[in-house]
């Protein structure tokens, strides 16, 4: 990008002594052509492409973000790369009932909406006259100079005007991304360069005294390019070393020679959480290693082993809490340190990086989830009731508001009956696991845990055995029906046969359960049922 913004000033220069001919314009608009081409491919070399499917943001919706944005901050905007966190303060909790309801959008559908987002009402305006007045310039240009120009010229210079005409249309309806914006940039500016550089009629003072002012305001222009180029050279070039080291570091194969590309990476540019992040996950797998090294030793070498591994667990501790700051506003990168925390057994951390994710994103329910789920952990960790009972009383009331946002999510009233089952609160454990089968459309994930649920309630609730242990028995021959190789499916049954005393049924099924499970799970259900095997 730096050795392009280069290439085209340098153009700029040499328009203002130099007019092209032919083959010299055909030139340099191929050079411009490959070059993004080459961008848009990646580095030299034989190209390897894997598109993803494209997910957008809708138009409507864009909109409706910077409506709420512009009314917040009307005029100066919210700054550079905003868009992902006003789309998070500004949704709706209608969101949720979308399909992608919890992906951060950091684009909007059209480049008028991420301006006033970024920018706000005035730089927007700013914007839109400074393309207007390149347009009409342009325009003018093309059409007084028709005359004097060769036909291709002006097919050329044409074709250019209307291509970043239809561009400017165009990207008001889509995403506009990188590659999209880079193409933009190139037109615009071959379509500057090539007008400015034809003739214009001399004939009338008010063209020559236009001509001074414009001879002006490309000088001022081509100062403040150089200055920005030159200042963004070092920039770009660091960013370009580090992504080069961070793809060495995925190819080696020790964790040692990971983390040494990795941290080169992370010096190199700091300002990127990727490598901070990725550090912190190389640290704590090297720490994971060492530690398992350390069981494996004895006196000295357990010991320094497992001093190690302390110190490379602190380290990516450390590591996260110093990306934390840097992503403090940025909800997708939040949530990624926040799952970093949790694997590290830092819940705490993840806890409060949950909180900062509800500040920033108070209607999405994922945040309350997931701070439900911690405060579950802990509730299982605290040694007295009082503790354990006031966490599972914020848990109830995190899982509660993560379903008043989302009344569809199966996996948060999954989530919420596994907790109910541990209070021993059997009946709300049901009635959740039927909401999860039923907002799920039947996902056997959750309907097996409502048939073992069912059928443990039966051994208890004495005057409901016979109507709970049917309604389990059905739940889990519906799953066989359309699965008759399902293992987990054949073990819940084999447990409901037992449990009812169909012990001959309960037999069989344990013998089709075992030719159908891996060989390493056999021995533990030929524990589970020995007393039906040795009969």
């Amino acid at each position: 990008m730096i050795i392009l913004g280069l290439l085209i000033v340098l153009i700029f220069v040499l328009s203002r002594f130099l007019k092209f001919s032919h083959l010299q314009l055909g030139l340099t608009v191929g050079t411009l052509i490959i070059s993004f081409v080459l961008l848009i491919l990646g580095n030299i070399g034989w190209p390897k492409i894997n598109l993803p499917s494209e997910v957008s943001l809708s138009r409507s919706y864009s909109w409706q973000i910077a409506k709420a944005s512009l009314a917040k901050r009307p005029i100066f905007g919210n700054g550079l790369a905003s868009f992902d966190s006003v789309f998070s303060r500004f949704k709706s909790p209608d969101f949720n009932g979308a399909a992608l309801w919890n992906l951060d959008f950091d684009v909007p559908a059209g480049w008028l909406a991420e301006s006033l987002v970024i920018v706000g009402g005035l730089g927007s305006l700013l914007i839109i006259i400074g393309l207007l007045l390149g347009l009409i310039s342009a325009g003018r240009r093309l059409f007084s100079s028709k005359m004097e120009l060769p036909t291709a010229d002006l097919k050329l210079g044409i074709s250019l005007w209307t291509a970043v005409i239809v561009m400017l249309a165009g990207g008001l309806f889509i995403p506009v991304g990188n590659n999209l914006l880079l193409f933009f940039g190139l037109l615009w500016v071959l379509l500057m360069v090539v007008t400015y550089n034809w003739p214009r009629r001399q004939a009338v003072i008010y063209w020559r005294k236009a001509d001074e002012r414009g001879s002006a305001i490309w000088t001022a222009g081509f100062i403040a390019v150089a200055i920005l180029l030159l200042a963004s050279l070092a920039y770009g070039v660091k960013i370009y070393a580090a992504d080069v080291l961070a793809a060495q570091s995925l190819k080696s194969q020790s964790t040692d020679q990971q983390m040494i590309a990795m941290s080169k990476a992370y010096n190199l540019a700091p300002w990127r959480e990727m490598y901070g992040l990725g550090l912190a996950q190389l640290s704590w797998i090297k720490a994971n290693e060492l530690a398992e090294g350390a069981m494996a030793a004895t006196g000295t070498s357990a010991l320094e082993a497992q001093t190690a591994a302390q110190s490379y667990a602190q380290q990516a501790k450390a590591m996260l809490d110093q990306v934390s700051k840097l992503v403090n506003n940025q909800p997708a990168s939040l949530k990624m340190v926040a799952s970093l925390y949790e694997m590290i057994g830092d819940f705490e951390g993840a806890m409060a990086i949950h909180q900062r994710l509800i500040e920033l994103d108070p209607n999405n329910p994922w945040s309350y989830a997931k701070l439900a789920q911690l405060k579950v952990t802990q509730a299982y960790q605290a040694q007295d009731k009082e503790t354990k009972d006031k966490l599972v009383e914020e848990a109830l009331n995190g899982y509660a508001k993560a379903l008043e946002l989302k009344p569809d999510w199966a996996e948060a009233y999954y989530y919420r009956a596994v907790l109910y089952q541990a209070i021993e609160k059997p009946i709300e454990a049901t009635q959740d696991l039927v909401l999860a089968v039923n907002n799920s459309g039947g996902a056997v994930n959750y309907v097996l845990p409502l048939a073992q649920l069912l059928n443990e309630r039966a051994k208890k609730e004495t005057d409901l055995t016979t109507n709970l242990r049917t309604q389990a028995q059905q739940l889990v021959e519906g799953v066989l029906a359309t699965d008759d190789s399902n293992v987990n499916a054949l073990y819940v049954l084999a447990m409901i046969y037992r449990d009812s005393g169909q012990t001959d049924l309960a037999r069989e099924t344990v013998n089709n359960l075992l030719s159908k499970a891996q060989e390493t799970d056999k021995p533990v259900i030929e524990q589970q049922f020995a007393d039906l095997l040795a009969q």
